[in-house]
């Protein structure tokens, strides 16, 4: 039996994930280069860095493990769906418009791949979509992912952005809804 690198985009971002955690645990100057800034500094070309990169570090083995097990289950699914190349457009669209609107309602930082995880979760029920039909399996997901996020949001004390976790799903949801022309029946 041959081991096959079955979807490129997931596992190609889960290695670059592992090796940045493994740089961020070792080499303390590599972490500001892997965090969501907290202020907006449109002429600096780190900030634009970092506006893309903090979706490749994590603040802690359970926030890797937990967000790469999501991210290898739901990933492979979405990236056979609709290509590794508008897989890459989406990723690069929702960590981009996900990190600016942090930036513009919290002062604080944001690191970690949870909002591309949510992207991935949505789309991924999202995709027996058609012209006619919503699958129910869809509204259960978002009424269970989207809804706790937004309970959440204002309940909880945590440091976990669930702001970022609403955006990715939402962008996941507008995804699987505008690239549902392959299903149309």
């Amino acid at each position: 039996m041959k081991i096959k690198y079955n979807s490129p985009v997931i596992l190609t971002y889960t290695i670059i994930t592992i090796i940045v955690y493994i740089l961020m645990r070792f080499q303390l100057g590599y972490i500001l280069y892997f965090v969501l800034p907290s202020k907006f500094q449109p002429l600096s070309l780190t900030f634009w860095w970092r506006c893309f990169s903090y979706i490749f570090g994590h603040s802690g083995i359970n926030h890797l493990v937990g967000n790469m097990s999501m991210f290898i289950v739901a990933g492979p699914i979405v990236e056979s769906r609709y290509g590794s190349k508008q897989l890459i457009y989406m990723i690069i669209i929702t960590t981009l418009i996900t990190g600016i609107l942090h930036i513009l309602c919290f002062e604080n930082g944001l690191i970690g791949a949870s909002g591309i995880v949510f992207m991935l979760i949505i789309l991924s029920a999202s995709t027996s979509i058609t012209k006619k039909e919503i699958p129910l399996t869809f509204i259960i997901v978002i009424v269970f992912y989207i809804g706790k996020e937004i309970g959440t949001t204002f309940l909880s004390g945590d440091n976990i952005s669930h702001f970022a976790h609403i955006i990715g799903g939402l962008f996941g949801a507008t995804y699987g809804f505008l690239f549902c022309k392959k299903n149309i029946t």
